[in-house]
């Protein structure tokens, strides 16, 4: 019944067109999922900035890997514990999950796999719904941002790692390798496998300068290829 059908990455309208082979493919266009820019119009004052950093136990210096958005089964949080696990024994990291859970999520097997594993001192969550004014401020403490997805069309928290300029890890999933220029501004792993995820957390960590120059190359595709404008 619609005469055009929008999808934010080819991979998205081509499962879309074999699920409904009924609807010509001339009604469907791509239009990539666009930058926060949005984002950069809300600053968090000094007080709230150092509050902040005292919720989460930041040390100036240490390399921060952050999970942002909502919290769900299909986020791959228990694989992101799993490769954080082999992260903290080779070099020094705090793990942030900052999100909303969803009612499908189970937290208390979360929080046990972390206490099991023995990294409950390195990984802190933070299970409100964000105020938008702290999000750049959350983001800005982070060294990469990761998104360990076991299925996913796109991601709007891809985005926002962009806008302020992060270097990201993603699995190859659904239209993410559409978004991820893969060793440009971050890697592509498989998902569900925490070691490969592991591997690229630690070469983030373990080289800034990497880090950096990944970053700077996320927040000129949020200016340039993925700008509304």
């Amino acid at each position: 019944n619609f005469s055009a059908i929008f999808f934010h990455a080819h991979e998205n309208r081509s499962r879309f067109l074999s699920i409904y082979p009924s609807v010509p493919k001339a009604r469907t266009y791509i239009i990539p999922h666009g930058n926060s820019e949005w984002l950069l119009n809300f600053n968090t004052s000094l007080e709230n900035m150092e509050n902040l950093k005292a919720r989460y136990k930041i040390i100036d210096g240490e390399p921060i890997i952050l999970f942002f958005g909502l919290l769900s089964p299909s986020k791959g949080l228990d694989d992101l514990i799993d490769a954080f696990a082999i992260v903290r024994k080779s070099c020094r990291a705090k793990l942030l999950v900052v999100g909303y859970p969803t009612k499908f999520i189970k937290m208390h097997s979360l929080i046990s796999k972390v206490i099991n594993l023995g990294i409950e001192d390195s990984i802190i969550f933070d299970t409100r719904y964000v105020p938008v004014e702290e999000i750049g401020t959350i983001i800005g403490f982070a060294t990469m941002l990761v998104y360990p997805y076991r299925s996913s069309t796109q991601s709007g928290a891809l985005q926002a790692a962009y806008i302020f300029g992060k270097p990201v890890i993603a699995t190859r999933i659904g239209g993410l390798p559409e978004a991820v220029e893969n060793e440009k501004n971050g890697f592509l792993v498989p998902p569900q496998s925490p070691g490969d995820l592991a591997a690229k957390m630690i070469l983030l960590v373990t080289n800034p300068d990497i880090a950096e120059k990944m970053g700077r190359y996320s927040k000129h595709l949020s200016e340039t290829r993925f700008s509304w404008n």
